[in-house]
């Protein structure tokens, strides 16, 4: 079984992504309308999601100082790949430079922010980049969940196995979010730009076990058919998550920012945004 799931695994690489919890196959019905923001495999640009106010966070931070130990009380709801690169430094405890960084978003002389910078008043342009930085980072502090959609398919019925694959999660899948459209947000993340190294992708530590969904003939027969009559023949999905965070590492020779997930529990929506099974990971 494990050879075979790894075959699969290769060939789902990719498609795109979104997330949501696994309890057993629930009845077919409408879902309450959701803002379903959009998540891809490594590799592939991040797609903008809609607009929104930026990500929201709950409860109190509650963090040690140790490096990758790092735990939070604070939930944050559909983030953007800005807000999972300060929780990357959050969870990593690299430092994020963002002194050097607000120095070198100022110039000597000239504009900045539709102001004019002198000799003498650049000072006061490099401590309120500073405010700015340190206050975008302050989102990602303290973090230790996630709610989110994950965008993708579901796979082909396996009718030996019994089993659908949810191609979100296909094993060893890493995926990366969109910035944000919100104006404010926009131009407070000017500053990061040109970091290349900025953002980091969520990688779920037990995909496996997210990723099949043992079905019987009868119920995946109907299961398909809801998608035909949706007019969905590639079987495009979402599903709404709730992630728990492990901890955060660079990855490969370009040191690519990785968060370590484990995946709690998530809702299966078709793309019209009928539930189609709720799945609790961690019975």
């Amino acid at each position: 079984m494990t050879s075979r799931l790894q075959r699969r695994k290769v060939s789902y690489l990719v498609f795109a992504l979104l997330m949501t919890g696994l309890a057993a196959c629930g009845e077919k019905s409408t879902a309450p309308a959701i803002d379903r923001d959009t998540a891809h495999t490594t590799g592939q640009a991040g797609v903008e999601p809609r607009p929104s106010a930026g990500p929201a966070v709950t409860a109190a931070a509650n963090t040690d100082d140790t490096r990758n130990t790092r735990r939070g009380d604070r939930e944050l709801v559909d983030p953007d790949n800005y807000t999972l690169g300060w929780i990357y430094y959050d969870w990593s405890g690299e430092d994020p430079g963002l002194d050097a960084l607000a120095e070198q978003r100022v110039p000597r002389i000239g504009n900045f922010d539709g102001d004019t910078v002198t000799e003498f008043n650049r000072q006061q342009f490099v401590d309120k980049e500073r405010e700015r930085l340190y206050a975008l980072y302050a989102e990602g502090r303290g973090v230790g969940s996630i709610v989110a959609n994950i965008t993708g398919t579901l796979g082909e019925y396996d009718p030996g196995y019994g089993e659908f694959y949810i191609d979100p999660f296909s094993p060893g899948s890493t995926i990366t979010f969109g910035p944000s459209y919100n104006s404010d947000r926009q131009l407070a993340h000017q500053a990061l730009n040109t970091r290349k190294d900025f953002g980091a992708g969520l990688k779920f530590n037990n995909a496996l076990k997210a990723y099949v969904w043992k079905v019987p003939p009868s119920e995946a027969a109907e299961l398909i058919a809801l998608f035909e009559r949706e007019n969905n023949p590639g079987r495009k999905i979402y599903a709404r998550t709730r992630l728990k965070i492990l901890g955060a590492h660079s990855q490969g020779p370009q040191n690519r920012h990785e968060i370590e997930t484990e995946v709690l529990d998530y809702t299966l929506f078709t793309e019209a945004g009928t539930e189609l099974a709720r799945f609790d990971l961690q019975n």
